[in-house]
């Protein structure tokens, strides 16, 4: 009986994470939000013109006037996965920027929109996962992983506007493992590069530094 009930418990698993992401990818592929546009045009002339290290010359100078206006990792990770397709960037990424994405979104369905959301999906299902190996064993973890599998603001920021806010959650929360765990200068790194999407990133800040089990070299690096 005993075995049973734990069989029971783990197998709420494998469903949830497929509906998460069935969900997700049917709203990736049906809405679109204008604030992908800046990370398909940076993506167009990262991958599709080789412009890794001066991309943000092109800021502005498009007919929508696209501001990349975010720190370099809001556009360069998202680019590090469209690499491998960089003639499909080439010929499509400028068609969503802005209102030019309805010249490509003439069906119920567009999964190239997947393909470009694809990158944020990817760090919203790792938090899941994430999640569920950091509570593992414990009374929260079902409760945790069910929230965020069915949490709309992770969905909506992931596959419906398709925004990198959620590789900034994935790096915080692995910076916050990391110091639970007295790592503090992985937990350095992975604030680090939240902030290198956005600055919204540093929030972590002050929890690291009042740590009280930071010591001075800790401060130095933080400051």
């Amino acid at each position: 009986k005993n075995l049973e009930i734990k069989k029971m418990k783990t197998n709420y698993f494998l469903p949830l994470a497929i509906i998460g992401l069935l969900i997700r990818i049917v709203l990736s592929v049906t809405t679109y939000h204008q604030d992908l546009g800046a990370i398909t045009l940076a993506s167009h002339h990262i991958v599709g013109e080789g412009q890794w290290l001066s991309f943000y010359d092109n800021s502005g100078k498009d007919i929508n006037k696209t501001i990349f206006n975010y720190q370099p990792l809001a556009y360069l990770i998202p680019a590090v996965f469209y690499s491998p397709f960089a003639n499909f960037v080439s010929t499509t990424a400028e068609n969503y920027v802005n209102a030019d994405w309805q010249k490509s979104f003439t069906g119920s369905f567009n999964f190239e929109l997947l393909f470009y959301k694809f990158p944020m999906i990817l760090a919203d299902i790792l938090i899941f996962f994430i999640l569920g190996v950091a509570l593992k064993k414990t009374a929260y973890q079902k409760k945790i992983q069910i929230l965020w599998a069915l949490n709309p603001i992770a969905i909506y920021v992931s596959s419906v506007i398709g925004q990198v806010d959620i590789v900034i959650a994935l790096f915080l929360l692995l910076a916050y493992l990391a110091l639970t765990n007295n790592k503090k200068y992985l937990s350095i790194v992975f604030v680090c590069l939240s902030a290198l999407v956005k600055p919204i990133g540093l929030i972590l800040l002050p929890f690291i530094i009042r740590n009280n089990k930071a010591d001075s070299k800790v401060k130095i690096i933080l400051s």
